[in-house]
């Protein structure tokens, strides 16, 4: 979700939630899912709606009326944005909501703007809104409720947003179900152990706290390995407020964990010219001994130093639990959610850096990434991609080779990845530069070449090690080639049914 802007002006009727992309949450009277739009009246009375405009864009505000219609007091209204243009028994407009963000504008009868909400980018079945109802605090929704309440939600509220603050500041955070709220700072999962929320939290520029997490050692000595191996840093990194928090009643959880980062610094908004991730986690999914996928750990051997260490297992059993956040270089937050983490690559594993792949899964709330992550692409639902760590070409400490390399044979016929460099925080301190890449998968394919990501082979080695689909059609070409001679025309042509030849070459 990306807010760019939102504005509120005092009166009593407002654009209370909208959903652009509605693939399961309601149905119109076609029984399609349309996107819908819904107001609220925050007033004591009942409004009538006749001539009041929706519009998505600034230069007609008066591009959809509504009818003669009235909106009870402290009631919400319902209205589809289907483009089907319909005024009776079924309100829908005569415009459809853009899911990469547009501007929503209400206007009243005499032509002037008494709502809007700007650019917000929503998923699939996302709905963004007020909660409370009428209120100035514009927030993704957890649960959509076209038509209804949004008040009746375990969802929690905080007085300000993720994001970039130049100066520091007190954090309110609110359960509309009056419930308690635990909350921690470390980035581990709140329980009924952790702080209990009473007044306010103050956030502020950690900046100058001690390091913490980086002076976990993250390889074995460098005498023992080839890439960069891990020190000590020489001065205190830049460090961000971590806070995660949950709901809870008569020692239940009533809500999901919430997690929000904070960067405080009186010249935060010049302070980074890239994009930041921030990674949340559980301490012990990077740096246990037994169980972290970041250290040596107990599956390092001194005897193989260069291939052993945890971070060098693989599989779902290694995968681990992270929240994500995604600001851009304004301090926008473009996405929050959890998702899954392992360690990625080969040998640069056992860099002090490491590079990191990243999967968006239903069990862990969302089933994909919605967001630009390429600015080059036209692009925003990614299920994986890659942090790549800048260590993999420390040789040179170039930093940048793998993506020079790409960038000078993008326009040639074979196959490059885009780039975009990133910061990285995890746990709230600063982990250096990595690039963001695309994971080249059955995913990458099916969304760049529009192929069915279940007919997608991908293959690694002597077609032994698959990652995508099976390995019988190549096994069957190279049985081809090896019993046949290419060289005879017939072959030849029978081959290039087979195989992208131009490619090949």
């Amino acid at each position: 979700m990306c807010l760019l802007r939102y504005q509120t002006f005092a009166q009593h009727i407002t654009l209370n939630e909208f959903m652009a992309k509605n693939e399961a949450s309601i149905v119109d009277e076609d029984n399609e899912y349309n996107d819908w739009i819904e107001l609220h009246n925050s007033n004591s009375e009942t409004i009538n709606l006749n001539n009041y405009s929706l519009s998505d864009n600034q230069n007609n505000l008066n591009k959809w009326q509504l009818p003669n219609i009235t909106i009870a007091a402290n009631s919400s209204l319902l209205i589809f944005a289907s483009g089907k243009d319909r005024k009776t028994f079924e309100l829908h407009t005569n415009f459809k909501i853009s899911s990469e963000g547009e501007a929503l504008y209400l206007s009243n009868p005499q032509g002037t703007i008494i709502d809007y909400i700007q650019a917000v980018n929503l998923g699939e079945d996302d709905s963004f809104g007020r909660l409370p109802d009428g209120s100035n605090n514009l927030i993704h929704l957890e649960y959509s409720s076209p038509g209804n309440s949004n008040n009746n939600t375990s969802q929690i509220i905080f007085s300000s947003t993720a994001g970039f603050y130049d100066e520091a500041f007190n954090l309110n955070i609110q359960s509309l179900l009056g419930d308690s709220i635990y909350y921690t700072i470390d980035g581990s999962i709140p329980t009924i152990n952790s702080h209990v929320f009473t007044d306010s939290i103050y956030i502020y520029n950690r900046s100058s706290d001690p390091n913490y997490l980086s002076e976990f050692p993250t390889s074995p000595n460098q005498s023992l390995i080839s890439y960069k191996a891990w020190e000590s840093p020489s001065i205190t990194v830049d460090k961000a407020n971590i806070i995660r928090c949950v709901s809870i009643k008569n020692g239940i959880p009533t809500s999901k964990v919430y997690t929000n980062t904070y960067f405080i610094d009186e010249n935060i908004f010049t302070k980074y010219s890239l994009p930041i991730i921030s990674l949340i986690t559980e301490e012990a999914n990077l740096f246990d001994s037994d169980s972290g996928i970041y250290i040596p750990g107990v599956h390092f051997n001194i005897n193989n130093p260069e291939w052993t260490g945890n971070y060098y297992q693989s599989g779902i059993k290694w995968e681990k639990q992270f929240h994500i956040e995604y600001f851009d270089k304004n301090g926008a937050l473009g996405f929050s959610q959890d998702a899954g983490l392992r360690i990625h690559g080969g040998k640069t594993r056992q860099a002090a850096q490491k590079s990191m792949r990243l999967y968006a899964r239903e069990e862990y709330g969302k089933k994909y990434f919605n967001y630009p992550l390429l600015p080059q692409k036209d692009h925003s639902e990614y299920k994986r991609f890659i942090l790549r760590t800048t260590m993999g070409s420390w040789h040179d400490q170039s930093i940048i080779k793998d993506v020079l390399a790409h960038e000078i044979v993008k326009d040639l016929n074979i196959e490059t990845q885009d780039f975009q460099p990133v910061i990285v925080f995890i746990n709230g301190e600063y982990w250096g530069i990595q690039t963001l890449r695309d994971k080249i998968d059955e995913y990458y394919i099916n969304y760049e070449f529009d192929v069915d990501k279940d007919s997608v082979d991908i293959i690694e080695g002597n077609y032994d090690l698959i990652f995508a689909g099976d390995n019988s059609h190549y096994k069957n070409v190279l049985e081809f080639i090896e019993n046949n001679d290419i060289s005879d025309l017939y072959n030849y042509e029978y081959l290039k049914t087979q195989i992208d030849i131009d490619n090949y070459i």
